[in-house]
């Protein structure tokens, strides 16, 4: 899927507290416009997310590509059941459940 790389940054809260982490970064074209990088949070006590408040619900995610037959295969192979829908543009459209109501990425 692509090379693993590692990365590091000060947490918000402490400047001597670290996360690390190793992420994915994905292929070139055509894989690169809706194919999701992967982020490893292992060797972490707790995930980065676990101190957030929860304000925001991922309500979905509508994947759109010229060639879905490259796309879903790379899909499949992570786990995401999401299906690909032929369009002439990569896009990506979100719907977050906001407390000011639903928000849509496009």
């Amino acid at each position: 899927m692509g090379v693993i790389e590692g990365g590091q940054r000060q947490t918000s809260t402490s400047t001597e507290e670290m996360l690390h982490w190793k992420m994915s970064i994905p292929l070139a074209e055509p894989l690169v416009e809706i194919v999701p990088f992967i982020t490893d949070w292992s060797g972490l006590e707790a995930h980065p997310m676990d101190n957030l408040p929860e304000f925001c619900l991922l309500k979905l995610l509508i994947f759109y590509h010229p060639q879905p037959a490259n796309t879903s295969p790379v899909f499949k192979g992570l786990g995401l059941m999401n299906e690909v829908i032929p369009k002439n543009s990569a896009t990506i459209i979100a719907k977050i459940e906001t407390p000011a109501g639903l928000l849509i990425l496009a």
